[in-house]
């Protein structure tokens, strides 16, 4: 028989558990739930064991969790994702888009948000494989991964999809974008405008997306015999791009170079800091200076066009839109498609999204040099 619980008053009863019922009729506990759950090995046993085992559950009011039943449920389709700051334009972007493939796909999903701590990757990936998902998807923007977190995501023994920059250096399957190529692209907008003295805001070293695009800037410049040099480089002070960071940023590189004529910023972020520093110091933009971003973010959660942050900048913003929303979509297709064939899962998927060209209004012609007077 099993224990009998001794009743406290004011204090609401344990309810009955598997155990209860096992100890009651004299079973395991695994037979017990395989015979309320009609799991396929019930099929086994004696129509006797499992009457008994029915009748024991109803005489101690045994009712099955919803909660349980419905992890248990969505193990089978539980996919995760780790993103390194949901508030992050261009990773909610993507997380977004990525969740609501996921619902179409009919996968549940763990959301671990890194809080722009790196040391928190590793937590968040040994915290997702005890929840037992199929797979993971990584939105780390760009953010170097230790050794230790490469390693564990060789090892962890589930599918991992990341949205990276590169292809070259991935240790898991990646939706890839190209970072250098859109550097280039911009780079030869402004070229075509005749600019010669540009600019660029970015941020630290240790970013990787920004540094491939300055590198495919440098492309650019050296393809058309421009010359550049580091001085041409103001970076911010801070990691996370705050507005002031890049509005002081702006005014180093001015400082430094004050014959520029475009400056080049890596992000939507950067641009904004740029520009107001730039009016506030009596130059118009285009006419004397043009300025061009990266990114071109969406702001609201409906993923609307008419939600783009720089067509409603004055003037407005000529950037490189990222396909942010496709890559999230994309990786979470990749990923499902991984989960679905574990004997595979070692054969790494690439897909590769370029970006587009968005003019608008912040840039234009470079000024005619002043003519020296005699």
């Amino acid at each position: 028989m099993p224990r009998k619980r001794k009743a406290v008053p004011g204090i609401r009863p344990q309810r009955p558990t598997l155990r209860d019922i096992a100890e009651m009729v004299g079973v395991s506990v695994s037979t017990v739930s395989a015979t309320l759950n009609d799991a396929p090995r019930a099929e086994g046993f004696s129509a006797a064991t499992k009457e008994r085992i029915r009748a024991a559950a109803k005489q101690l009011g045994y009712v099955p969790s919803p909660l349980a039943q419905a992890l248990k449920k969505a193990k089978k389709n539980l996919l995760g994702i780790v993103v390194y700051n949901h508030q992050d334009p261009r990773l909610s972007s993507m997380l977004h888009a990525a969740l609501e493939e996921a619902q179409i796909l009919e996968r549940e999903v763990v959301l671990m948000d890194m809080g722009n701590k790196a040391d928190r990757l590793n937590r968040s990936l040994h915290m997702l494989r005890a929840w037992g998902v199929q797979g993971i998807v990584l939105m780390l923007g760009g953010h170097i991964r230790s050794d230790s977190s490469r390693k564990l995501v060789q090892d962890i023994g589930v599918p991992v999809v990341a949205i990276a920059s590169r292809r070259r250096g991935c240790v898991s399957s990646a939706v890839v974008y190209e970072n250098a190529e859109a550097g280039r692209l911009l780079a030869g907008h402004l070229l075509d405008l005749g600019h010669k003295n540009i600019g660029m805001l970015a941020g630290k070293p240790t970013h990787i997306e920004f540094e491939e695009r300055l590198e495919g800037v440098r492309e650019a410049l050296e393809q058309r015999h421009v010359g550049f040099g580091e001085d041409q480089i103001a970076r911010t002070a801070e990691s996370r791009f705050a507005l002031p960071s890049a509005y002081y940023a702006a005014d180093e590189l001015l400082e430094k170079n004050p014959d520029t004529t475009a400056i080049i910023c890596m992000n939507d972020v950067l641009a904004i800091g740029a520009m107001k520093r730039v009016r506030e110091l009596g130059m118009k933009i285009p006419g004397d200076i043009s300025v061009a971003g990266f990114d071109d973010f969406i702001l609201a959660d409906d993923m609307d066009d008419a939600n783009r942050l720089g067509a409603y900048m004055t003037p407005s913003l000529t950037t490189i839109r990222a396909p942010f929303e496709d890559m999230g979509r994309a990786a979470t297709q990749m990923l499902v498609e991984l989960a679905k064939d574990p004997s595979g899962s070692d054969r790494r998927k690439y897909r590769v999204f370029p970006g587009t060209l968005v003019v608008r209004e912040s840039t234009g012609a470079a000024p005619a040099p002043a003519l020296a007077i005699a």
